[in-house]
């Protein structure tokens, strides 16, 4: 617990009853304050199911969601839960999930892939967003290929970290030599040098319909590469939208479908909302630093860093 004077201290409690809807799980790991929350303990959690509910039975492993939405009011309906303004946090407005037993709806948890440590996904759990779509919101392919847009924003890097310990073969597109470096050390399978197209944009839809990208995750805010153009020629694409910052409303280069009032973000900076093509596009502004994730710093190196060049829509060594 955190007391009102910002000392720490353990505690023990009665375990948790389990409500009907609700999960029990024991708690493996949990991450404990980000850079947008370094007071709260225990906003995200990976754990295993004791007692289930539905499909949720125990033995599962499960990521609990650090906030819980009230499904109830217009954004909730909508579909854009992550507008809900009434949210509740967790470790600030519920429990955290810092103990050794944890209660949760089970519409806040989602089950991990086998073969997915619970770093990989308590790295995916501090931005929202891959989990959304890789855990819960989407059928993952037999084989998944994930296209991440720029790895020289940090928030890149980790995507592309995360989604390669989920298991999917990950394309990078980055103008920094060491970046792309850093990507294949942490699992990328092709390394796009953006520098070889007229335009980032250009990088970007070739790479991914030469590819057949099922994933595509945007990390730019800042390059207008997530236009209307890369919306109708990524029509068949998933679109995980991860700005570094700025205003969420007004942030260059990131197209937001509903107007977003001000304030309505949760306590970790995520926004979620529906495009108008029916899919739930994520966008999420928080600041993950690489060096929070399990390795992949970008001084590392690699002997083999493989490239697309313009127009190719294969992978040739360089």
């Amino acid at each position: 617990m955190v007391r009102r004077d910002a000392r720490l201290s353990l505690e023990d409690r009665p375990e948790p009853t389990r409500r009907s809807g609700q999960v029990l799980l024991e708690t493996s790991a949990a991450l404990v304050g980000t850079s947008a929350d370094g007071m709260v303990v225990g906003g995200m959690a990976i754990g295993l199911i004791r007692e289930g509910a539905g499909s949720l039975v125990p033995g599962l492993r499960a990521f609990v969601h650090p906030t819980t939405p009230c499904r109830k009011c217009h954004a909730c309906r909508g579909g854009a839960e992550g507008l809900c303004d009434k949210a509740k946090v967790r470790g600030v407005d519920l429990d955290g999930t810092a103990s050794t037993v944890l209660v949760a709806g089970r519409q806040d948890v989602v089950i991990v892939p086998e073969g997915v440590g619970d770093a990989a996904a308590l790295s995916a759990a501090a931005f929202h967003a891959l989990p959304i779509a890789v855990f819960g919101g989407m059928a993952v392919p037999r084989s998944p290929i994930a296209l991440v847009t720029d790895i020289d924003h940090d928030l890149g890097l980790a995507s592309a970290h995360v989604l390669a310990a989920l298991g999917w073969q990950v394309i990078v597109v980055g103008a920094e030599p060491g970046r792309r470096a850093a990507a294949g050390a942490a699992g990328a399978a092709v390394a796009v040098d953006r520098s070889t197209f007229p335009a980032f944009s250009d990088a970007v839809l070739d790479v991914s319909e030469g590819a057949g990208a099922q994933l595509l995750v945007d990390t730019t805010g800042v390059d207008g590469v997530v236009d209307e153009a890369l919306r109708g020629r990524a029509a068949r694409t998933r679109l995980v939208l991860l700005g570094p910052g700025g205003d969420p409303e007004a942030g260059p280069g990131v197209t937001v479908e509903r107007p977003v009032p001000a304030g309505a973000t949760d306590r970790a900076g995520a926004i979620r909302f529906v495009s108008e093509r029916g899919l739930p596009d994520v966008l999420v502004r928080p600041e993950v630093p690489v060096a929070a994730l399990d390795g992949g710093s970008v001084d590392d190196a690699v002997d083999r860093v493989v490239s697309f060049g313009p127009g190719e829509g294969s992978p040739a060594e360089t």
